[in-house]
């Protein structure tokens, strides 16, 4: 098994780290693919670049294709975070912190300011 998010799932069955109920699975495999595809392109490559290479001059073009959506994925983020139900392990999640792809008007998604070192 070679992908971090099926060995994730794979390691959380039959434990308290995976829910029972199969919604609230399908909503822990969907923020999975949210990490995939809208977090890692944009913010762990550009973090990769800048911290661990030192070569942000040398990405500066393709960082500043990436911060768009990188900040977009970060809102998306926090809107969550700004709405979940603080409940027990193994509850159901209201339908207002199920996944939601465009959140943008929502009045907590400027936690993260454009000027904050994420790039």
């Amino acid at each position: 098994m070679a992908e971090s998010n099926a060995i994730l799932f794979y390691l959380a069955r039959d434990s308290t780290l995976l829910p029972d109920t199969p919604l609230t699975q399908v909503q822990i495999l969907q923020w999975l693919f949210f990490e995939q595809y809208s977090h890692e392109p944009y913010i762990a490559t550009s973090r990769f670049w800048i911290a661990l290479l030192g070569k942000e001059e040398k990405y500066r073009d393709d960082l500043e294709k990436k911060r768009a959506p990188g900040y977009a994925a970060l809102r998306l983020i926090d809107s969550h975070l700004a709405n979940m139900l603080i409940s027990s392990p193994g509850a159901t999640p209201s339908p207002r912190s199920a996944f939601t792809p465009t959140p943008m008007s929502h009045p907590k998604a400027t936690l993260i300011s454009p000027a904050s070192p994420i790039f």
